[in-house]
């Protein structure tokens, strides 16, 4: 499953991913030979020391590169996509709604009807 929003926006100075060469614009196909589907999996596997990561290039081409580093290290890159996957929106028209009851004119992040569970176990995780 090949997933644009694996798309590398940037690469952190002096992080492993640099160092094995990964630049923005480059999707992430799979880690250790497993295909990604979203950032939980991407912590997942790329939390081993010593991973293989194969890449999509923009200009179409492949790679795989093989990335040193300590176990539980952060790989170093920050995707396009933060979740890594479509954000899943309710589509429920709940009288008691609170999104539905919001004002007009506030900003358009607060009318989200989040119903993505791996949001609120994301955010928990980017607390630790």
């Amino acid at each position: 499953m090949l997933n644009s929003s694996h798309k590398i926006k940037q690469v952190m100075e002096g992080s492993p991913a640099e160092q094995a060469g990964l630049t923005p614009g480059d999707i992430i196909t799979k880690i250790n030979n497993v295909e990604l589907v979203d950032i939980f999996d991407y912590h997942y596997y790329s939390d081993d020391a010593d991973i293989t990561v194969e890449l999509l290039h923009e200009d179409g081409t492949t790679s795989s590169v093989f990335v040193k580093k300590e176990e539980g290290e952060d790989l170093g890159v920050i995707f396009c996509n933060g979740l890594m996957d479509d954000y899943k929106s309710c589509s429920n028209k709940c009288a008691f709604c609170f999104i539905d009851q919001m004002p007009p004119g506030m900003r358009e992040t607060l009318y989200f009807k989040d119903d993505d569970t791996r949001l609120s176990f994301y955010r928990a995780i980017m607390l630790l």
